[in-house]
């Protein structure tokens, strides 16, 4: 079990954030060796793996993956590019140390390279597999980790911290200050006030993962929610709704059943983010749906008479 010490300083430093490149690293695994979540069999068939023979090796058979490839996100999200050029900004010291680790922890089939052959390598099989696997799908799989994100926001706000942590997986539990995570690794480690980020991946099949080693900042990888809708189409609106709004305005109005934004709406329908923003605008004025702006962002929802419009009678 591994088990974090949080002070008040650290709960309050709790955040959540969104990792490009650990996805990348994720779906290189998920791709090449295995298992995958069942709901992204989908993805799976539309990708062709690219040839990653470095990645592929240190996530092979092996109890450690060098914690360098996947820097943790300091704020929020940072675009893959940011995050690949930290990895190539890696002290060459930590390189060695990190894969001679992985080397005796099982990964038989690393190969023998110099530490900036290692780094080079590895970047550019990260710029690869990014282009390949993940770069034409982003839009509908970063929806998902956004949306979790969101809710477990809502969940921290409604139900504090242990309500939070309950709700992440199974294996995590709070208590007295200490977070856990079940699983075959011991250890603890005390912190002193940098928090713990909390971070969805899509392609979670078993218990949550745990950066914990120092100079890196503390972070849990939890499988993210509703990994199934990134490619799933959304549900018909009635006929007599179609002929009443016409086909792509019936779309929009049944597709907000959860308050969204243009762009996101735009993914989950395929449809233009111009043609869905004509849409709801024509929508807003018969009434039928309203927007909520947050700062610089909008999202939107239906209203009571739209709500009607989508479960009522036409609906049968």
């Amino acid at each position: 079990m591994i088990e974090l010490g949080l002070g008040p300083q650290d709960v309050l430093h709790l955040r959540f954030a969104v990792s490009p490149l650990w996805e990348t690293l994720a779906a290189v695994r998920a791709a090449s060796v295995g298992p995958m979540p069942q709901a992204m069999q989908p993805w799976r068939r539309l990708v062709d793996p690219p040839l990653t023979p470095l990645l592929t090796a240190v996530q092979t058979d092996t109890a450690y993956t060098p914690d360098f490839l996947t820097p943790p996100p300091r704020a929020g999200e940072r675009s893959v590019d940011d995050e690949i050029a930290l990895v190539a900004e890696t002290p060459l010291t930590v390189v060695r140390d990190e894969l001679r680790r992985c080397r005796l922890s099982g990964a038989h089939l690393l190969p023998a390279l110099s530490p900036a052959r290692a780094r080079d390598q590895v970047v550019g099989e990260m710029r690869r597999a990014w282009a390949q696997l993940l770069h034409p799908h982003w839009p509908r799989l970063h929806r998902v980790l956004a949306t979790d994100v969101d809710h477990r926001s809502r969940r921290l706000v409604t139900g504090g911290i242990a309500a939070l942590l309950a709700d992440l997986h199974p294996a995590v539990t709070f208590q007295d200050g200490t977070l856990r995570v079940r699983g075959p690794v011991k250890e603890r480690r005390e912190l002193q006030g940098e928090g713990v980020v909390l971070m969805p991946s899509l392609f979670g099949t078993g218990r949550p993962l745990v950066i914990l080693d120092p100079p890196y900042q503390p972070t849990l990888i939890y499988p993210a929610r509703g990994v199934g809708t990134a490619f799933s189409r959304p549900v018909a609106p009635a006929d007599a709704l179609v002929r009443l709004l016409g086909q792509g305005r019936a779309e929009v109005l049944a597709g907000l059943d959860d308050a969204a934004g243009t762009g996101d709406l735009a993914i989950q329908l395929v449809r233009s983010d111009s043609t869905v923003s004509e849409h709801l605008h024509v929508l807003r004025a018969a009434g039928l749906v309203d927007v909520i702006r947050q700062g610089k962002a909008s999202r939107w929802s239906r209203t009571e008479l739209g709500d009607a419009l989508v479960a009522g009678p036409l609906s049968g």
